[in-house]
């Protein structure tokens, strides 16, 4: 199961006042994980054993006691390159992105063809938000294994964060061609395609990535803006109702119009956004005074 722990956001509308439109990302999966019933103390099997505990816990999202378990079987066993790895993963779970990178740099250090510590590196780089050096961590990492697929797709977000939008889409097909059956990644290659305003390329991924997983709010709400930049709003409207609520389903139809210059319109929708939720819906209420203010220009 993947999660998203961090959202990186790219506003596409001209004004600027609401729709972001967002990439996924992947959580730190961890193979083979299994729990084990009793610990024995002794060599090998003792450091698998806490291992796989490890794994138990890091699956129930107790990423500090997992930590606890996976450092205890490197401290058997050094040479468990992959509870070490794993203690990184934990890390990086937990939010503690520099001690994560500590991990990753330790083993490569000691293992420095190990291509999932370069990955996960990466991650960490990624997260610190140094962006030049987690391009080089997942480069090096899938110049020792090419299928990496989170490593491509990670790419593929940076290479469109530095506007290499040819080389983010063939990064992004890329990790489509490795893991097809992974909604989250046609929803970054449908953004892709937005940032260079492809957006029957752009409908079509999100649709894709909603066929694999109907689970994917954020693709949703992409869906919704690439359908009203094409101007087909009765089904962005839609779209943006199964990504959260109908008031902000208006809110970011309003912004679609915003996006087209259709301020009027964009008025009516932030006004129904207003009716609906008049005291929560606070950023209506700022894009209809953006919106008003356009108007008056």
């Amino acid at each position: 199961m993947f999660q998203t722990y961090i959202q990186h956001v790219k506003t596409l509308t001209r004004a600027a006042v609401c729709v972001t439109i967002c990439f996924s990302f992947w959580g730190c999966g961890t193979q083979h994980m299994r729990p084990s019933v009793a610990v024995q103390e002794d060599s090998e099997t003792a450091s698998a054993n806490y291992e796989h505990i490890g794994d138990a816990y890091y699956h129930q999202e107790k990423y500090q006691m997992a930590f606890v378990k996976y450092d205890r079987a490197v401290s058997l066993n050094p040479r468990n390159t992959r509870a070490q790895y794993k203690k990184g993963l934990a890390r990086l779970s937990a939010g503690q992105h520099q001690k994560a990178l500590e991990e990753f740099n330790t083993i490569i250090d000691k293992h420095p063809k190990y291509a999932l510590a370069y990955e996960g590196q990466g991650r960490a780089y990624f997260l610190l938000n140094d962006r030049a050096r987690a391009v080089v961590s997942f480069q090096k990492a899938i110049s020792m294994d090419p299928d990496l697929w989170r490593s491509h797709g990670y790419l593929g977000i940076l290479y469109d964060t530095q506007k290499q939008h040819a080389r983010a889409a063939k990064a992004h097909r890329q990790a489509i061609k490795l893991q097809p059956d992974e909604g989250s990644l046609y929803n970054n290659l449908g953004v892709s395609r937005l940032m260079v305003s492809d957006y029957d390329g752009a409908v079509l991924a999100f649709k894709t990535a909603l066929e694999k997983n109907n689970q994917l709010p954020r693709a949703y709400n992409n869906l919704g803006f690439a359908l009203s930049k094409k101007e087909q709003y009765d089904l962005a409207y839609q779209a943006f109702k199964k990504a959260g609520d109908p008031a902000a389903a208006y809110n970011n139809l309003g912004c679609g119009f915003m996006a087209n210059e259709d301020v009027e319109s964009a008025m009516v929708y932030f006004r129904k956004a207003l009716e609906m939720k008049p005291e929560f819906y606070k950023k209506a209420a700022d894009n209809l005074k953006k919106a008003e203010a356009a108007r008056r220009k």
